[in-house]
């Protein structure tokens, strides 16, 4: 099993498939040694006092706990899930600390639990082992048996990407609905911004409050991950500080801001059990994030701001105590579009909205706005404590140039509100990136060409998302002047049998097929970023392009993982000025009627085609030059961006 740590400041390789198929559930911990004191928490000095009776039960579930950190009378419950049948290589039946790489994980977030939190009980469940990876099945094991134990906060230090059929999403809508608040952290794989759409499972599911971390300074770290989601859902949900500190060491990642909002969740309990209120997991989310401190930083980075656990008790004690669950409503965002985002005239724009309540609700929806024909939801929407309706924006081809609306959520004496804002102008051209047959949640919402999507929308081209298959049709395409395929037919695990995963792909049907070949002979503009047989079904891929005469073959060119500088580029309107791109993917064959634009190692890399009907084509054998860290000029080449631009400005018709 691979185990692994979430080190920001490490370019992410490509996804490619596992040998074993197994996903690695790690612990999002970054360590830093250092002999420094004061301004942070110092575990080793919390002297916490001894548990009463009526405390609040929060689980921790990650690598076990000793008790030189926390006092065994803190610890009413303990069970390790370290077990073959678990799928787990091995047995540890101890519930101490496993100590991965030498990190006493789960002793660092249960103390930090405690030394938050004057109210709380821990129930220790083990499932990270000395590798420092878990299994989804022990992981779901652990979180049920949590319920079990009456687990009113569950903190969950851990994360992966999210695959396909997720037993952890069904695992923590079951936790909520057993009346248990899931916690759990955002991940470290921010990459100082640069990483796009990096949400970890299991905070990415609705109900999981997502916890993101601040630095010393009170900003955003560097390494917290960020949103949106696959789902088109912002995330994370709130902001906590992300460090702790031994004698010896001070820990950074999202893994120590989860337990401190995990620890405000038990508070708010307490409080309600004090007040007579019976606290629903959606009241404690609900008021955890409408109490949250923004700062004024994108709503994917901090969500609804940092927590203020003071500002949280005092609104429960503001609240009606005569209601057994009095109603507070939080809507996510409060903001669109998101602030990376630029709309132009024709644009279609869709954003799922969450409702966060108390309890179940019916609400009104209304829509203010001089321009109230542009914006379309739901007039009637019913919440039980948490919700998601979309929200859709159609923008006329002509009209005014600034839109705005107040979208309100009104039920009984409780409401909340979405603003819109944004200004429009006519794009130079259309285009879409065809998402829909990637199975990576790296890819969605501009993830990992975020900054692509900045540069295209920046010289004003306009960008949509077709992220469902349903979106590949002729009618549809047509709609673009160009269409960008990224990352098609993609490896993912399933993990419907989470001890049986298989790998699957996202092959495109024949009627897609048709509808590409279609459209560009009709004279639209197709460019396809693929990489090798590791990461890409590239036998589905080929399929795809069959009516094309391009090909990619199977084999990883060169044979490592980071990119090499492709230098061999011949001389073509859309690689004026450009003297190296990176590359790391495959080889591609070039029909005979097309033009290779580039070759490593004397082999095609990159290649374009135009039809007779005036469509053309562009093919490029790695995705390299075109995501973040490409376009950011964070690889080897500096060519990057300009290329990208006038691949696509070409095969837009625009060059």
């Amino acid at each position: 099993m691979p185990s692994y740590y979430w080190d920001p400041y490490n370019i992410p390789t490509k996804r490619k498939r596992s040998s074993s198929n197994l996903k690695a559930i790690a612990i999002l911990v970054i360590i830093l040694l250092t002999s420094a004191t004061g301004v942070l928490m110092v575990l080793s000095n919390v002297v916490p006092p001894t548990p009463t009776v009526g405390r609040v039960r929060v689980a921790v579930i990650d690598s076990g706990i000793d008790t030189t950190y926390v006092p065994g009378s803190y610890l009413v419950a303990q069970k390790s899930f370290i077990f073959p049948e678990y799928g787990y290589e091995s047995t540890d039946a101890t519930t101490t600390d496993s100590r991965p790489d030498g990190t006493p994980h789960g002793s660092l977030v249960a103390r930090t639990v405690i030394g938050s939190s004057m109210h709380v009980v821990i129930i220790n469940a083990k499932v990270i082992a000395s590798d420092g990876g878990a299994t989804s099945a022990g992981l779901v094991a652990a979180i049920r048996w949590a319920i079990e134990q009456n687990a009113s906060v569950i903190n969950l230090s851990l994360g992966s990407s999210p695959s396909y059929a997720d037993p952890l999403a069904e695992t923590v809508e079951y936790a909520t609905s057993h009346g248990a608040v899931v916690v759990a952290a955002a991940g470290n794989s921010g990459d100082g911004g640069v990483a796009g759409t990096s949400i970890s499972s299991p905070s990415v599911y609705e109900q999981a409050i997502c916890v993101g971390a601040l630095d010393e300074d009170d900003e955003i770290a560097s390494y917290s991950s960020m949103g949106p989601t696959a789902e088109r859902t912002m995330k994370p949900d709130i902001v906590a500080p992300g460090y702790a500190e031994t004698t010896s060491a001070i820990y950074y990642g999202t893994s120590f801001a989860s337990p401190r909002v995990a620890a405000a969740a038990a508070d708010i309990i307490y409080r309600c059990q004090l007040k007579g209120i019976t606290p629903t997991p959606g009241l404690v989310k609900t008021v955890l994030m409408k109490t949250a401190k923004s700062s004024n930083a994108p709503q994917y980075l901090e969500g609804a701001g940092a927590l203020d656990k003071d500002a949280a008790l005092n609104f429960i004690d503001a609240l009606d105590s005569t209601e057994e669950t009095p109603l507070v409503t939080y809507v996510h965002p409060h903001d669109l579009p998101v602030s990376y985002e630029r709309l132009f005239y024709g644009d279609n724009y869709t954003f799922n909205l969450q409702i966060f309540n108390s309890r179940e609700t019916t609400y009104s929806v209304s829509v203010q706005s001089e321009t109230s024909g542009v914006f379309f939801i739901r007039s009637r929407i019913t919440v039980n404590q948490s919700g998601t309706v979309p929200f859709h924006i159609h923008i006329p081809r002509t009209g005014p140039s600034q839109f705005q609306a107040t979208i309100n959520f009104t039920a009984d004496d409780s409401w909340d509100s979405l603003t819109i804002n944004f200004s429009c102008s006519q794009p130079r051209a259309h285009v879409a990136f065809d998402t829909s047959h990637s199975l990576w949640s790296i890819d969605t919402i501009y993830g990992q060409f975020r900054e692509l999507y900045r540069t295209l929308v920046g010289t004003g081209i306009s960008v949509t998302e077709l992220w469902h298959p349903d979106n590949i049709s002729l009618a549809t395409l047509s709609m673009y002047d160009a269409v960008l395929i990224l990352d098609p037919c993609t490896w993912e695990i399933n993990e419907t049998d989470p001890l049986n995963p298989v790998l699957i792909s996202a092959k495109y049907r024949p009627d897609e097929i048709q509808a590409y070949q279609e459209y560009f002979e009709a004279g639209g503009g197709v460019f396809v970023a693929g990489l090798d047989n590791d990461s890409i079904d590239v036998a589905s891929l080929n399929e795809l392009l069959a009516w094309s005469g391009f090909s990619f073959n199977y084999t990883r060119t060169p044979n490592r993982n980071e990119p090499v500088s492709v230098i061999a580029i011949e001389t073509h309107p859309s690689t004026a000025g450009v003297a190296s791109f990176d590359f790391l993917g495959t080889t591609i064959t070039v029909p005979q009627n097309g033009t290779v634009l580039a070759t490593y190692h004397l082999r095609p890399v990159l290649g374009c085609m135009e039809s007779t009907g005036g469509g053309r084509i562009v093919v490029a054998g790695t995705n390299f030059f075109i995501d973040n860290w490409g376009i950011s000029g964070e690889y080897n080449s500096v060519d990057d961006s300009t290329l990208a631009l006038q691949l696509i400005s070409w095969t837009a018709g625009l060059i």
